[in-house]
Order: C-alpha cells, then structure tokens, then sequence
C-alpha cells in the first residue's frame, strides 16, 4: 500500500522496529540497573539479556515472515488479524498489548 509514494508497509514495519529497539535498550538499561542493587553479575545478566534479545530477534522474523507470506498469498485480512490479537492479548487476563508466556505454556512445558 502506498500513500503519496511512501510505502507504508515498510514505513510501519521500520517504526515498529525502532519502537521494539529502544524498549529494548530501556529495559537493558532497566535491568542491568537492578542487577546491580542486587548485587548480581552485571556481565551473566547481559548475557542472558543478549539471549532474550535474540529469542526476541529471532521471533520477530518469524511474525514478520509469516504475516508477509499469508498477506502475499491473500490469506490474511488485516481487521482479522486485529480482532485476533486482541483475543489473544486477553490470554494472559490483561490487554496490554503483550502475553504472558505463561498464559499459554503448557503444563509439560514448565517441567521441562
């Protein structure tokens, strides 16, 4: 789609990306920040942040694949996938625009 000659899909995909990279730098500020109160190896925590930020990496570019793969292919309405979210946004008992993993780990997930 395009607007005036602006892509907005890409516009939108760039936004989002920058939004998710500074949350991401804040709540590694956030946390290293704790870690230090506690007294926990800042170094260990920057590792395991790291990982979390390529989990979250690697996520994302599976949603974003997959949300252009079904739109390309004509099979993804976008007012469905906004009625979608928000269902699954109630998942966790919040609608904050995020889930709670938990909300939908299964029971043999968390003992293994």
């Amino acid at each position: 789609m395009s607007l005036g000659g602006i892509d907005t899909a890409r516009y939108f995909r760039r936004k989002e990306a920058e939004r998710l990279d500074a949350m991401m730098a804040r709540n590694r500020k956030r946390r290293l920040r704790r870690a230090g109160r506690v007294g926990r190896d800042e170094s260990r925590i920057g590792e395991e942040l790291d990982e979390t930020e390529s989990d979250l990496g690697r996520a994302l570019l599976l949603t974003v694949s997959l949300h252009n793969v079904l739109k390309e292919k004509g099979l993804l309405v976008p007012a469905d996938l906004a009625e979608a979210a928000r269902d699954v946004d109630l998942l966790d008992g919040m609608a904050d625009g995020r889930l709670d993993p938990s909300a939908v780990r299964s029971e043999d997930d968390a003992t293994t």
